[in-house]
């Protein structure tokens, strides 16, 4: 999980905000601020500032990664994700932010917990996906205002899991245990309920109270600028 360390945008004589900086290295001809060597050393650390700086001076918005390596089964969504995000997003007070997002998902609460502390600390929030964004990842985006998918960029199902077996697929097992069914009841219940909640306060934010979650659905609109697609909420944007 990220941010630009340097704050937020840079600030021009007149103290405007502005994208516009001198190059740094190693866009420039200058020596890094750290050591040669230990810039080298932590040289991933560095680019992706960089690269952050540079999405943050197109958009004119914050940018927060979160990413995961999704091919370790135990890089998921947990209950410390909520103290480093408050923690990144604590100079963020009442910004509007972008967050890129890559993983495969994890616990409902902590996902709960994660979307508590984006709520609590940004005025709005857009999601980006990357490569993808699966189960838990996808509730967070559906939390968002506008989800900003690519070609190849993904989101999946919400359901529940255990020991990587869908929970539906336990409920319908007649000889699993009848404890482990309750629980897998649980879950899907639980997580139904927290992806309802994040469409009416996210892309259902200004949805029509007279009309059914199903017909609110069609009231989003799919945005398509290639290569990048916008799934955002009608009333928040038109194009």
């Amino acid at each position: 999980m990220s941010a630009n360390n340097a704050g937020e945008l840079p600030e021009n004589k007149s103290g405007e905000k502005t994208s516009e900086q001198s190059p740094q290295f190693p866009r420039s001809e200058a020596l890094p601020v750290q050591s040669p060597l230990y810039w080298v050393s932590q040289k991933d650390r560095y680019l992706r500032q960089l690269l952050i700086r540079d999405i943050e001076a197109l958009t004119g918005r914050r940018l927060i990664v979160y990413f995961s390596n999704r091919s370790n089964g135990a890089a998921i969504i947990d209950q410390k994700d909520a103290h480093y995000m408050t923690e990144v997003l604590a100079d963020c007070k009442q910004q509007n932010v972008d967050l890129l997002i890559e993983t495969n998902g994890g616990i409902t609460d902590a996902t709960e917990g994660l979307l508590s502390a984006l709520r609590n600390s940004v005025a709005d929030f857009r999601v980006i996906v990357a490569r993808a964004a699966k189960s838990g990842g996808t509730i967070i985006a559906l939390a968002s205002a506008e989800i900003v998918m690519g070609a190849s960029s993904e989101l999946g199902p919400i359901d529940p899991q255990f020991q990587n077996i869908p929970a539906a697929i336990i409920i319908a097992n007649p000889s699993a245990d009848f404890n482990l069914k309750k629980m897998c009841e649980n879950w899907i219940q639980q997580t139904q309920t927290l992806a309802k909640k994040c469409l009416k306060q996210g892309m259902f934010g200004f949805a029509d109270r007279a009309k059914t979650d199903e017909e609110n659905i069609y009231d989003c609109r799919f945005i398509i600028f290639r290569p990048y697609i916008f799934f955002t909420r009608q009333r928040h944007r038109s194009c």
